[in-house]
């Protein structure tokens, strides 16, 4: 399957024993059936998140040849994004008129905000307390907005960070701070 070859199956084997010499020699039978080619993406469930925020994670072109391992990275970079609770891929159960192989693309989205607070306690500051608030999907496009706030007996700070995935190229990341304390 990491060669193109999706339908790829075994149909059957064979075992030959010598007791004489305490060997064995098994021969696997296995049909690679048709090299299969990426074809259509088609998302499904999306609510929020825009197509686009998808497509701009998947690693193969159409017309590229089928691997299993890209379907897994593609699954990996979705769940990265936060913005998904359940990815699941789907790869079509033939190939269609054009020997091309669709993936349908089914996922559920996360909520897109979070707020959290804690306690902490420092042995050179003392007991302190946070709270942060977080934004997952700006304008739908996966953009991600963090605020954050410290206290403690000495110290007060706060940051906020604005992230963009897949900043002019797959891979990159622009991050915008602000720190201050």
């Amino acid at each position: 399957r990491e060669e193109g070859y999706r339908f790829a199956k075994s149909t059957g084997r064979e075992v030959i024993v010598d007791h004489s010499t305490f060997t064995m020699d098994v021969t696997y039978h296995l049909s690679a059936g048709p090299l299969a080619r990426f074809g259509m993406v088609q998302v499904m469930g999306l609510e929020v998140v825009q197509e686009e925020v998808v497509f701009a994670e998947v690693p193969w072109k159409r017309g590229d040849q089928y691997k299993e391992s890209l379907l897994e990275r593609l699954r990996k970079r979705l769940y990265e994004t936060g913005l998904f609770s359940v990815v699941r891929l789907r790869p079509a159960e033939s190939l269609d008129d054009s020997e091309m192989l669709s993936i349908t693309i089914e996922l559920t989205e996360r909520d897109k905000k979070t707020i959290w607070s804690g306690v902490e306690y420092f042995t050179d500051e003392g007991i302190g307390t946070g709270v942060g608030w977080e934004h997952r999907n700006l304008r739908g496009l996966g953009h991600r907005l963090t605020l954050e706030a410290r206290f403690s007996e000495t110290r007060l700070q706060g940051e906020s960070e604005y992230r963009i995935r897949n900043f002019r190229r797959r891979d990159q990341t622009l991050r915008l701070g602000i720190e201050g304390g």
